[in-house]
């Protein structure tokens, strides 16, 4: 916990090194001290077929899960942080979106 699924154009992914990619959302959330640096989870979902507003143009889309307990402002200082990071690293991607779900403490379960 938490987890960061990255969705995205293929272009997107063949600008910049995925390891890079992953790490720079790493960092982010990381920089917000709202998670324990083991518990972070990246994952990256390219997609070859999509339609963004009826056209074919690059894009990305950060779903985070994390445990519930946060605030409405850390939430939103998080969702902020990674999308201006991914700003500063993709200027040309015209679509840079995330948002927060939340787990349940009482229903959460990892063995």
């Amino acid at each position: 916990m938490p987890h960061f699924v990255i969705d995205c154009s293929p272009d997107v992914i063949a600008s910049i090194p995925v390891e890079i990619f992953i790490k720079e959302i790493f960092y982010s959330a990381a920089q917000t001290g709202l998670f324990d640096l083991d518990d972070i989870k990246v994952r990256l979902r390219p997609f070859e077929h999509y339609d963004v507003g009826n056209m074919r143009k690059d894009f990305i889309h950060v779903f985070a899960y994390i445990m519930e307990g946060r605030t409405t402002e850390q939430k939103a200082d998080l969702s902020r942080r990674v999308v201006t990071k991914l700003k500063g690293i993709f200027p040309n991607v015209p679509v840079i979106s995330m948002n927060i779900s939340e787990f349940e403490k009482a229903t959460y379960c990892n063995l």
